[in-house]
């Protein structure tokens, strides 16, 4: 996901330099040669961004939606299902918080050692002072299953929907990489030029025409 958001990010980045430089006040013919031979990356950005949002994250599409409501209602029923147990007065005795914990991304409540028979469940860990234990009640054992499932089934349905965009972005390799290469030199050309003016450099001796100044202003 960082991967196709770092290359739509690219795409963006392009399409701001060429929009830019369109817009000089002033020529650059050698530069704006080189701008004008960087691919179209439109197609590309919009493919990009139709799966993804700005900040980078997967967009709400149908195929994921209703997974992620379901994995919204399963979170619902295990929190009302530890809920019935922190409330129950006459547990009150037995836990040693009301609040629940995660082990192993599963919600747990922590019961007194002494209390073990009064919470049936599956014991995931006992602390170091074998006084509390980290029991996921029966009830909650299957929705914390489900929810586990759902989770997995969101993060299959990510892959293969970042495996399709990766196939349809795929014929755009050459010119992505054809880009890369022009966009680099051109962030070198204006690297050079930024440090030559902070330093008011000037252009070294033309040792093949040394009639030329060698005090000649840097310009771009």
């Amino acid at each position: 996901l960082e991967e196709i958001y770092g290359l739509g990010q690219f795409c963006i980045s392009v399409k701001t330099l060429k929009a830019g430089l369109a817009n000089l006040d002033f020529p650059l013919p050698d530069i704006l040669a080189l701008v004008e031979k960087i691919p179209d990356l439109t197609e590309c950005e919009h493919e990009i961004f139709r799966v993804i949002d700005t900040s980078g994250q997967i967009r709400d599409l149908p195929e994921i939606r209703a997974i992620r409501n379901t994995i919204v209602a399963i979170r619902k029923d295990i929190d009302q299902l530890i809920r019935k147990y922190t409330g129950d007065s006459k547990l009150s005795d037995a836990l040693q918080s009301t609040i629940p914990v995660l082990r192993t991304d599963r919600q747990v409540l922590a019961v007194k050692a002494n209390f073990r028979g009064r919470v049936k469940g599956i014991v995931h860990e006992v602390s170091q002072t074998g006084q509390t234990l980290y029991i996921e009640p029966e009830d909650v054992v299957q929705k914390n299953n489900d929810l586990l499932q759902e989770e997995f089934a969101l993060s299959q349905e990510i892959r293969r929907i970042l495996k399709n965009l990766t196939a349809q972005i795929s014929d755009k390799k050459d010119d992505l990489e054809y880009a890369l290469k022009l966009m680099i030199e051109l962030d070198t050309a204006f690297g050079s030029a930024r440090w030559g003016s902070e330093v008011n450099g000037v252009y070294a001796l033309d040792c093949d025409n040394p009639e030329l100044s060698d005090s000649m202003p840097l310009t771009l």
